[in-house]
């Protein structure tokens, strides 16, 4: 309805996370990319070195719009990874591409790593 083709969620993990992910979110719009070795982040300037966290090596949050084979806009996160993602999120692309479009509701899951992403 708002001109998407596919919807990318590209991941500095392992495509057995991802799947369990994709699963739990009930993303079955949604294409989830193992970036396992991080070179797509890395080649985008987007990847962060989370080692303090025990995270690794992880990809800073950010949303893209590609049209055409050219990256068309980036909505990049400014604070650390100890807030909700504000402007990577779904609600501001699709702001983005449609202001009146109905928008969506942050699923349980999402809300459940965050809040224990926030206490650790």
């Amino acid at each position: 309805d708002n001109g998407v083709d596919e919807i990318l969620c590209i991941s500095v993990n392992d495509p057995f996370s991802l799947a369990n992910w994709a699963k739990e979110e009930g993303a079955d719009q949604v294409h989830f990319i193992p970036d396992t070795n991080g070179d797509f982040t890395r080649e985008m300037g987007m990847m962060v070195n989370l080692s303090d966290k025990g995270m690794g090596q992880r990809s800073w949050r950010y949303s893209m719009l590609v049209r055409d084979g050219f990256i068309e806009k980036m909505f990049i996160e400014k604070e650390g990874f100890e807030t909700r993602p504000t402007v990577s999120n779904a609600e501001t692309m699709l702001n983005y591409l449609n202001p009146k479009a109905e928008k969506p509701q942050q699923t349980v899951a999402l809300m459940q790593m965050w809040a224990a992403i926030l206490e650790s």
